[in-house]
């Protein structure tokens, strides 16, 4: 599963801010491991990364 997100030139944040963005999972996803990576790069350079995991866990439980 992999998606890419582009930020346009208007939108980029300046020095010390923050973008935030909505990542939506496919729907149907499964239970388990799960990482989100970030890439900024401009002019075709590869200037700041960030990465987090987090985990997926999916319960079932019949009600009466």
């Amino acid at each position: 599963m992999g998606a890419v997100q582009t930020i346009a030139e208007d939108d980029i944040p300046e020095l010390g801010e923050s973008i935030e963005r909505t990542v939506n999972l496919a729907s149907g996803c499964t239970a388990g491991a799960y990482s989100i990576d970030v890439v900024a790069t401009v002019n075709g350079e590869d200037v700041a990364e960030a990465s987090t995991s987090f985990q997926i866990n999916l319960s079932w439980s019949p009600t009466e």
